[in-house]
């Protein structure tokens, strides 16, 4: 685990510095030209001072989007008042409205305070909510866009979202396009570990019965074929189940784990890359169809680079709240492949699934697959 680190952090630091790499072209110097073009000024003129040029500046740039009709938009995510993701979501509503000069203001509500997964997604479909943050507590939902699931596939973010651009590319994704919803951007999580109350483990037979909570389907067959008994219990109430020892584990990411203190009811996280969630950026389209191309334009560029921001903070907050957990340990190279192997059978199992629900789940699979060893090839 601590070389996927290492290797995710070179990432982050590469995509950051791609980022930064982009500039435009310096006007060409005219400089010839101009001295030949100075006229001495009229005594009897007054010259502008600096705050005149500066309000004509900014009386410039605001004139950009005079003709657009102004937007008051709503925003739905499901993180925690003042974490670092959700200040990253609140810094997406102030670009979004400081870049199209006001035009579009996004009130953002944090903690699914505007209802409960299923309303937020209905009204989504309906309008009544413009922009959300969706995430795990969705699962389900958005069934190709689980593939990030499936036990041991996706090793690191990155390679998560690899698969998610390549399925969405390819026209996999009709979850969104088909049910109201204009895709930003993925964000997925960092990798999905166990935390547990008081029981090291150090191979399956371990887990034999303990009750763990997971949070999606792939991860129930997970934690059943290692031997322990899936429990589902919402977000909310996880840290008192652990505290009371209704269960003796859950699964989830580690920044999520810290969000939510199971650090404070766990002493032990197992580092085992059990598989990736995945939050999303939308816009309902009868939302996003009401925008001229312009102004779609600036909010998927705002939206572009809150990506690489995310990906990069993702894996600062996993490091940190890693080194939260009391202990924090690794699996043997032997019981991961034992992990590995008890679960192989999920791969076949999802797909079929897929299958049965109308979609080419043998070709998302192998596109999956493909697109994995491309990406580990060149990196």
């Amino acid at each position: 685990m601590k070389k996927l680190i290492a290797l995710l952090l070179a990432a982050a630091m590469l995509l950051a510095l791609c980022a930064c790499g982009a500039s435009t072209d310096a006007a060409e110097d005219t400089g010839e030209d101009t001295a030949e073009a100075q006229v001495e000024p009229d005594a009897d003129v007054p010259a502008a001072d600096a705050g005149d040029e500066e309000e004509a500046a900014e009386s410039s740039a605001a004139g950009s989007f005079d003709d657009e009709p102004y937007y008051e938009w709503s925003m739905s995510t499901s993180q925690i008042d003042n974490n670092w993701y959700a200040l990253l979501m609140d810094e997406f509503a102030a670009e979004v409205e400081s870049r199209t000069d006001g035009h579009i203001t996004i009130t953002v509500y944090h903690n699914n305070t505007l209802g409960s997964p299923e309303d937020i997604y209905n009204g989504m479909v309906n309008g009544t909510i413009d922009v959300v943050n969706l995430g795990m507590s969705q699962a389900g939902s958005f069934p190709v866009n689980d593939i990030t699931q499936v036990p041991f596939l996706c090793e690191d973010p990155y390679e998560a979202l690899a698969v998610l651009n390549a399925l969405y590319d390819a026209g996999y994704m009709t979850e969104y396009t088909d049910n109201g919803f204009q895709l930003l951007s993925f964000h997925p999580t960092d990798i999905q570990m166990i935390c547990l109350t008081d029981t090291q483990v150090e191979s399956i037979s371990d887990f034999s019965g303990l009750n763990i909570r997971v949070n999606s389907g792939s991860i129930v067959k997970a934690v059943e074929a290692f031997g322990a008994t899936a429990v589902s219990i919402t977000t909310t109430e996880v840290y008192m189940s652990l505290s009371t020892g209704v269960v003796d584990g859950a699964v989830s990411s580690p920044s999520a784990m810290l969000s939510f203190a199971f650090n404070d009811a766990c002493d032990y996280l197992y580092e085992v890359p059990l598989a990736i969630g995945c939050n999303y950026l939308c816009v309902s389209d009868l939302s996003w169809n009401q925008l001229s191309d312009e102004l779609k334009a600036v909010v998927q560029e705002v939206a572009d680079e809150i990506q690489e921001k995310y990906m990069v903070e993702n894996i600062d907050a996993m490091n940190e709240a890693i080194a939260a957990f009391k202990v924090a340990y690794e699996p043997t190279d032997e019981a991961l492949a034992e992990m590995s192997e008890a679960t192989a059978f999920i791969r076949d199992e999802w797909a079929a699934d897929l299958t049965a629900q109308g979609y080419d789940g043998e070709a998302i699979m192998e596109l999956t697959e493909q697109t994995l060893e491309a990406y580990r090839a060149a990196n």
